[in-house]
């Protein structure tokens, strides 16, 4: 994709000074479930697409959706077209050319693949390397011949890894600030734990906030517990508590002794779709390292026996940071992140009051904060908002300039970004 998008843009900036392109995305975002993820202009954009419609023509709900695309994934569609030539489809010949390209990388991968063997190559020779046979429609034979692969595929893979959007399964490890041995300053994080992505609203996504955050004094984020009620609140609430120096020293050790400090570790990819992505982040010994396991906790197919050693290490220590004592006071974030999500869509069972944006500045597109246009709010304008955060809720339409906005708002944890 991206081969595809450098002959038509001379890079990330192109791209979002392009009106055209923008409103594209735009009209994506707001039609789709998923709409186009963080990272685009990477320009991959794995989405869901509704394919039944309700007789009442009302929204279908979360369980219905993500059971049609289920069934029509692995059941009745052609997966065996992945490998087609979709070249015609192309703008001109050297966009087609890009297109070949890349089904030929693939193909290429798929044959790598297919001689490396792996950890499953004890099972008998139809597990071992039969691949699911489909037929010409897509469907299934019929159950009798039905062989079902253990192997790992490159079409699989490759669209795993757009699903990532942009991001690589695996373990980075960068230069850190810290000291010989943690970081200790109050806005330092020593350990920081993030799970995002999977099948979740665009509002959700958006919104999110990290499972935990360890900071160098001890301080310890984790979100407060929120009313069971629908619509919930516009902003997450968080809570901390303060570790002891000797318990943040215990869980740097103990990240130490599963081995998640001595550098890159693989923790595969199981073969599901839709699960969220694992992040964790340990600064130790002057060294970021940073781990990201797709759909952690489902171990087993698909995996070799050092992914599933390596998985379980991570599931113990996240599990250690998590087991840690809940928060005792309310957690106040010194910045928010408002995210745009388009033009607000009422929901006429649930009419909400609006609320008039307050500050002089709408929330306006950042250059760093790639398609969607998001704010960091800070400082005075931040006291400002605050109070009409209090007062709204998830669904709370938000005049802007005269025009009802869907907003998200997400606290600015330190480790985090805000805009992205």
């Amino acid at each position: 994709m991206r081969t595809y998008l450098d002959r038509y843009y001379d890079g990330d900036a192109a791209v979002a000074a392009d009106a055209a392109a923008q409103a594209w995305f735009g009209e994506f975002d707001r039609t789709f479930l998923k709409g186009v993820p963080y990272c685009v202009p990477c320009g991959t954009t794995p989405c869901s697409l509704p394919t039944t419609v309700r007789a009442d023509g009302g929204p279908q709900s979360v369980g219905e959706v993500q059971s049609v695309l289920t069934f029509e994934l692995l059941i009745s569609s052609a997966t065996n077209r992945l490998m087609n030539d979709l070249a015609y489809l192309a703008l001109d010949a050297g966009a087609a050319q890009a297109t070949r390209d890349f089904r030929a990388a693939l193909q290429s991968f798929q044959e790598e693949m297919e001689r490396e063997g792996g950890p499953l190559a004890g099972l008998s020779p139809v597990a071992r390397g039969q691949r699911l046979r489909l037929t010409a429609a897509g469907n299934l034979p019929p159950p009798e011949n039905v062989q079902v692969t253990v192997k790992r595929f490159a079409i699989p893979i490759a669209l795993v890894a757009l699903a990532s959007a942009c991001g690589d399964s695996g373990t980075t490890v960068n230069s850190g600030s810290g000291g010989a041995d943690r970081p200790t300053g109050a806005n330092e994080v020593v350990i920081q734990i993030v799970a995002g992505g999977g099948f979740v609203p665009v509002q959700s996504a958006l919104a999110f906030v990290p499972s935990a955050t360890v900071l160098g004094d001890g301080t310890l984020i984790t979100p407060a517990p929120v009313p069971a009620i629908y619509p919930g609140p516009a902003l997450a609430p968080l809570q901390q508590v303060t570790l002891t120096a000797g318990e943040v020293d215990d869980l740097v050790a103990r990240a130490e002794a599963l081995g998640l400090l001595k550098g890159r570790l693989e923790f595969g990819q199981p073969p599901v779709a839709d699960a969220p992505t694992t992040e964790v982040t340990i600064v130790a010994q002057g060294v970021t390292h940073r781990h990201d396991a797709y759909a952690l906790g489902i171990d087993g197919f698909g995996l070799s026996s050092r992914e599933v050693a390596n998985r379980k290490a991570l599931s113990a220590f996240v599990d250690a940071v998590t087991a840690l004592r809940p928060g005792e006071s309310a957690w106040t974030p010194a910045a928010v992140a408002v995210h745009v999500l388009g033009p607000y869509a009422a929901d006429p069972q649930l009419p909400q009051p609006a609320v008039v944006w307050p500050l002089a500045a709408p929330p306006a597109a950042d250059p760093a904060a790639g398609l969607r246009p998001c704010v960091v709010v800070e400082g005075a304008d931040l006291a400002t908002l605050t109070p009409l955060l209090d007062r709204a809720n998830g669904l709370t339409p938000w005049v802007v300039d005269g025009v009802p906005m869907a907003l998200a708002f997400q606290p600015v944890v330190p480790g985090q970004p805000g805009c992205r």
